[in-house]
């Protein structure tokens, strides 16, 4: 689970699957170390960030800046 800023509480997907997810969340710790901005990516079309999501996990994590 992570919180991103003026959003809710969402998945980032299961450590304990081999699904790319220590890799988002290594873009993510790097990301707070650097202070860099994030953008997180899902694959479900109409996706709504506006709504806690315990069960769609992140597809992609990108730092920008």
């Amino acid at each position: 689970m992570y919180l991103q800023e003026g959003a809710t509480w969402r998945t980032l997907g299961a450590i304990n699957n081999n699904d790319g997810t220590k890799e988002r969340y290594a873009a993510l710790l790097s990301a707070q170390m650097s202070g860099k901005p994030v953008m997180v990516e899902y694959l479900q079309d109409g996706y709504d960030c506006g709504k806690v999501d315990y069960g769609t996990p992140a597809f992609l994590v990108r730092t920008y800046q």
